[in-house]
């Protein structure tokens, strides 16, 4: 087994291990504003995207294709007022994917990696 030595301390994997678990969980569970989702929402993301992948976008509401696509630019955050906000803004998801960049980063959450996937959408569509 191997140790670590921490301000003098013998620390064996274990101990580090379970130190750093318990500090991640710590952090997940912050109320700051950059605080990732609440743990009721445990496997939200998994869910959604195992029902994509089983049956594509059919069933989807639109702000649901929204919150999708948001997991993959903004991890740990609960995505679904953004994208809710997003289609109340723009109308639709052609809307969000047909605004100007400045406009969608008018949106909480929504930075220029958000928007660029967002711009990027229609033309790949297209190729």
């Amino acid at each position: 087994m191997e140790e670590y030595r921490e301000y003098g301390e013998a620390i064996a994997d274990e101990e580090l291990s379970a130190a750093i678990a318990e500090r991640t969980a710590q952090m997940r569970s912050d109320t700051s504003p950059a605080a990732p989702a609440k743990s009721d929402a445990k496997g939200h993301r998994a869910r959604v995207r195992e029902r994509f992948l089983k049956s594509g976008l059919t069933g989807f509401a639109p702000h649901e294709v929204l919150e999708l696509l948001l997991f993959y630019v903004i991890p740990y955050r609960d995505t679904k007022k953004t994208a809710h906000e997003l289609i109340n803004r723009f109308g639709s998801v052609s809307g969000v994917f047909n605004a100007d960049i400045s406009e969608l980063v008018k949106v909480p959450l929504i930075t220029e990696n958000a928007a660029a996937l967002f711009k990027l959408i229609p033309p790949l569509i297209e190729m």
